[in-house]
């Protein structure tokens, strides 16, 4: 168990305690890597944030019946991309509204590693392939899931999961090529 596990496990205890500050260390420690999850199945920055406030109040709510037989990381996963889906769902019953063709925004520091152009190139493919594919490549590699952690959170079949990630992969693929191919003609 790593020392953010415990942190959450130890906030968490608080928390049913009638400890309601305690919260905000779950907030702290869950919140970048679910705010990642949520923009890789959300179109908007602004989408994104709703889901994730959305799930924090739904695992404050659902913490009473937590019962431990996961780590609360996939747990909260699972709250948010349920959320997601939700939302999603949602917003398909809906009339389309202004900001559909909004670009996705990176928005990631980049370190001077001499892959800067490439890093941002790479999350913007992927912000532009279907929901189902980014949202399993997202939890595989940025989120670095196991295919069992992913299957945990998503309750997809293990043979789907790695279905979508090689489909995914290829998709991504094809994406970066043709982008580069862009680039190189403009050049």
């Amino acid at each position: 168990m790593t020392t953010t596990d415990t942190e959450l496990l130890n906030a968490i205890e608080r928390v049913r305690n009638g400890d309601r500050d305690a919260f905000r260390t779950v907030v702290e420690l869950l919140h970048g890597q679910g705010y990642s999850l949520a923009r890789r199945m959300m179109a908007t920055t602004e989408d994104a944030e709703d889901a994730l406030q959305e799930a924090f109040v739904r695992c404050y709510r659902a913490l009473p019946t937590f019962r431990g037989s996961s780590a609360v990381a996939t747990w909260f996963y699972r709250i948010v991309y349920t959320t997601c889906l939700n939302m999603l769902d949602v917003k398909r019953r809906r009339p389309l509204l202004d900001g559909m063709d909004e670009q996705f925004d990176v928005g990631e520091d980049v370190s001077d590693d001499g892959h800067g152009d490439l890093i941002p190139m790479v999350l913007e493919a992927l912000d532009g392939l279907p929901v189902h594919y980014r949202t399993i490549l997202g939890m595989f590699y940025i989120q670095d899931c196991s295919i069992d952690d992913i299957h945990a959170i998503t309750h997809l079949a293990h043979g789907t999961i790695k279905a979508r990630l090689s489909r995914g992969r290829n998709l991504l693929r094809v994406a970066l090529h043709e982008r580069l191919d862009v680039e190189r003609n403009e050049a």
